[in-house]
C-alpha cells in the first residue's frame, strides 16, 4: 500500500508544469513553460520569515516569429502583480535563444515571468527557470 501511495504521489508530482527544487538554504529553481502571451506560475519566494530579495529567471526561447516583450513580474499578496524593473521597462527579444532577467535588493514574495506580447505569429515556446535567494 505505501508502493502505491509513494508512487501515485510521483506521478503527481511529476506530472505539474511547476517544479520546485530546494538547492540550498535560501535558494529555489523553479520551471514552468508558456506558449502565449500570458504569465508562467508564480513561484513562492518567502522562507522561514523573509522574502528572498535575489531573483533571477533564465528562460529558453524556440520558434519565435518576429518578437517577444516580457517582463519579471512580483506580487505582496499574489493577486496583485507589478513589473520589477525599477523603470517599469520591459524586455523585447527578436531571435530564439536563451535569456534571463535579474533584480536584487528587492525582497518580494512571489514572482514569474509573463510573455505580454507576441508579434508576427503565435509559435514561439518559452521554458522559464528561476533560482533566487
Amino acid at each position: 500500500m505505501k508502493k502505491i501511495v509513494l508512487l501515485l504521489f510521483i506521478m503527481i508530482l511529476g506530472s505539474s508544469l511547476m517544479a520546485i527544487e530546494r538547492v540550498q538554504q535560501g535558494q529555489y529553481v523553479w520551471s514552468s513553460s508558456i506558449t502565449t502571451p500570458s504569465s508562467t506560475e508564480a513561484v513562492l519566494t518567502f522562507e522561514n520569515g523573509r522574502f528572498l530579495e535575489d531573483h533571477v529567471i533564465q528562460y529558453v526561447v524556440a520558434g519565435i516569429s518576429t518578437n517577444l516583450v516580457f517582463t519579471m513580474d512580483g506580487s505582496l499578496d499574489g493577486t496583485n502583480w507589478f513589473n520589477m524593473d525599477t523603470d517599469e521597462l520591459t524586455t523585447t527579444i527578436n531571435a530564439n535563444g536563451t535569456y534571463s532577467l535579474t533584480r536584487s535588493n528587492c525582497p518580494i514574495k512571489q514572482i514569474r515571468l509573463t510573455q505580454v506580447s507576441e508579434t508576427g505569429g503565435t509559435t514561439a515556446t518559452i521554458n522559464a527557470r528561476y533560482m533566487g535567494n
